[in-house]
């Protein structure tokens, strides 16, 4: 009965179908029944360009790491007068450098790869952000654990690695990348370095949270 059914079913629908007369527009429906609007925010040079926000905030990362392993952090010569005091030697020797830091991995990429970024004051100033906010996130977990905290640091660098979106957008990654990519301070580097180097949206946010999160981890150091 079922078979029956489906056959003489399928005989009606082929004579409808027949009878019926497509207009071009029906034709065009079945061809492109949905018709996308795109909205182009800025434009990206090359590969090279769009990648560099990922790889900046790695490079000035590893850097700060770095010398934060060779720095003397949690020693000091002469009469200990205070902590902030102690605070301000180490510091008056960290920060200065990640200000450098910034200036010369843009002058290198600059100078060597032809980076030439839609804002250069912009970029130069999410630089200058990022690295002091890693520099301070460094300093304070190299004080509270010593070398330890180094090593959870390198640990949390490839956790930031795969939860900024700087290779894939965050809206094609799993479920752990969305649900952490707002705490990491990757995904403001990249962001802000990405909207600077080709233009097209604010950066004040990124620059406040990577201000914010400097001020917060040297008071807390």
């Amino acid at each position: 009965d079922g078979t029956s059914t489906l056959s003489n079913s399928l005989n009606d629908a082929t004579e409808e179908i027949k009878d019926n007369k497509a207009s071009d527009k029906t034709l065009d429906m079945f061809a492109k029944p949905v018709e996308s609007e795109e909205t182009q925010i800025t434009t990206v040079k090359n590969n090279g360009h769009a990648m560099a926000a990922y790889i900046m905030s790695v490079g000035l990362w590893v850097g700060c790491l770095a010398f934060c392993l060779m720095y003397p952090l949690v020693t000091y010569e002469g009469e200990f007068k205070g902590c902030f005091s102690w605070w301000a030697s180490k510091a008056s020797v960290l920060y200065p450098l990640a200000i450098a830091m910034s200036f010369i991995m843009y002058g290198l990429l600059h100078a060597f790869l032809g980076f030439e970024p839609e804002n250069i004051k912009l970029t130069l100033l999410v630089g200058v952000a990022a690295s002091l906010a890693f520099m301070s996130i460094l300093y304070y977990f190299n004080v509270l654990m010593g070398k330890v905290g180094s090593f959870i640091m390198l640990i949390f660098m490839v956790l930031q690695l795969s939860c900024c979106a700087g290779t894939y957008p965050v809206e094609l990654s799993g479920n752990m990348v969305k649900a952490l990519n707002k705490f990491m301070p990757f995904t403001y580097s990249v962001n802000g370095f990405r909207s600077a180097i080709s233009g097209g949206q604010s950066i004040v946010k990124e620059l406040a949270v990577l201000i914010g999160i400097a001020l917060v981890f040297s008071i807390m150091t």
